[in-house]
């Protein structure tokens, strides 16, 4: 049974469900707050694991401009992108124009205090993975498989808020920042054991960061080894 959402500690955090982190974001009670950039890069992730079943055109553009708009971009250009994938679901009763406007643009640029406290947000976010395999396409994976990795992108993007890292800029070495840069406009995380190789090349003694670089589990943009390297928050 996962945990209840004030008993999480840095201990059990790892074994925890994704109701039990959306109530515990919510709820005020996370030492790291997540921020606007996060949100929004996480249910990107969630759809970028299912990219194949999108279809292609207005949708995967509101995705596009939804990761753009996580990263600065203008949020004119993801909310026309988002409108127009919404005009399109009008027009042939597709699932998905119809939820990738909240998505991206509603998400509250605090939403600690402006989202209501009995609906918790991440309810809704984490539902971005299932509402993938939506009545217009044939499932994408299971639902327990779907569960897995909805908590292998969370972990990857938040990490456990009890145990932050710290972080030297002296580990900034030109190799680290682009191979970290690299991996993050290609969406391609392969490098991600090199890129630990080349932290402790650079004096880091970061254990989890080590284990993060080096484990077997997905990697999206966002992820908060990267973001550390970065400077993204």
């Amino acid at each position: 049974m996962s945990p209840r959402y004030w008993e999480l500690t840095a201990e059990n955090w790892p074994d925890a469900d994704l109701f039990e982190y959306g109530r515990f974001f919510t709820y005020d009670r996370n030492p790291q707050p997540p921020t606007p950039r996060k949100l929004r890069l996480f249910v990107a992730g969630c759809y970028r694991q299912v990219w194949n079943h999108i279809p292609e055109g207005a949708y995967r553009g509101a995705v596009e401009a939804g990761e753009a708009f996580a990263d600065g971009g203008p949020i004119e250009a993801a909310r026309a992108a988002t409108d127009a994938a919404e005009d399109l679901a009008g027009e042939d009763l597709s699932w998905w124009g119809r939820n990738l406007s909240w998505d991206f643009t509603a998400i509250p640029a605090d939403p600690l205090e402006e989202c209501p406290r009995h609906y918790p947000v991440w309810v809704q976010l984490v539902a971005a993975l299932e509402r993938a395999s939506g009545p217009t396409s044939p499932p994408a994976r299971s639902s327990d498989e779907a569960q897995a990795l909805h908590l292998t992108l969370f972990r990857d993007v938040f990490g456990n808020p009890f145990r932050p890292v710290a972080f030297d800029p002296a580990w900034r070495t030109e190799a680290v920042v682009a191979l970290a840069r690299g991996m993050y406009e290609s969406r391609d995380f392969a490098p991600m054991p090199v890129l630990a190789d080349a932290l402790g090349d650079a004096g880091c003694d970061q254990p989890d960061i080590f284990a993060h670089c080096r484990g077997p589990e997905s990697h999206v943009r966002g992820c908060w080894g990267v973001d550390l390297v970065l400077g993204k928050a």
